[in-house]
């Protein structure tokens, strides 16, 4: 059978499934499902991406994910991979977890983005584990702080200043303020290396900007970029 096709790129949000191989279960006690909570936490650092919803259910789970550098396939095999390893050593077993590939579904944020966010945290009232969404404790929306035009979140920006840091505030709009990668990594004339690792690493641990986001506004591979996040350069 042929392999589904994967539509990627930057901005692009999809709805996220993936089964247990022959429908067994892939979360068989509660560290198994803070484990995977752990790991998809770490993707979306690693990869910059945005997670609206999530529900663990036994046998699948379920996501809502944007990626703003066009990066599903990297992360998803990051996230399945490095869980099944997990859940092996902790079960003592070899072998797949999942069933095949996982299963994404590109979403249109203007029609659909909040009707699959109910949809996802609703899975465990419709399979009757949990009486109303949040008595349930593997699944959850990440809200947004505020929604509107360009125009709109460009009033709002002073309102997130010095906001950086809440983990509550999505993280697309915990930057909101920031100013754009020209500004940030603007030297002063004459500037010595050192001073561009420093706007380099503000660019990124201040206001939020990708590795290769970075690299391709300085013409630097990415790696190199991550040499200098590290202070290894």
């Amino acid at each position: 059978m042929a392999r589904p096709l994967r539509i990627e790129y930057s901005g692009a949000i999809y709805h996220i499934t993936s089964r247990g191989n022959a429908r067994l279960a892939i979360y068989e006690d509660d560290e198994d499902r803070r484990s995977f909570i752990k790991i998809l936490g770490d993707v979306i650092d690693r990869y910059n991406w945005i997670c609206y919803a999530f529900c663990l259910m036994d046998n699948h789970y379920h996501l809502l994910i944007e990626t703003p550098d066009g990066n599903l396939s990297q992360g998803m095999r990051q996230l399945n991979g490095v869980y099944t390893q997990k859940f092996n050593w902790h079960h003592g077993r070899v072998g797949h977890i999942f069933q095949g590939r996982f299963k994404a579904i590109l979403v249109d944020r203007d029609n659909y983005l909040l009707e699959l966010c109910r949809y996802v945290v609703l899975n465990p009232v419709r399979a009757g584990i949990a009486a109303i969404p949040e008595a349930y404790p593997w699944s959850k929306v990440q809200g947004q702080i505020f929604i509107g035009s360009a125009k709109f979140v460009g009033e709002m920006k002073p309102l997130l200043e010095g906001k950086e840091a809440l983990q509550e505030v999505p993280k697309v709009q915990r930057f909101a303020h920031r100013p754009d990668l020209k500004t940030a990594l603007s030297l002063k004339s004459g500037g010595d290396k050192e001073e561009r690792n420093k706007a380099i690493r503000g660019a990124h641990f201040k206001h939020g900007y990708p590795l290769k986001e970075i690299g391709r506004h300085l013409g630097l591979h990415y790696t190199t970029i991550s040499k200098i996040i590290n202070c290894n350069e």
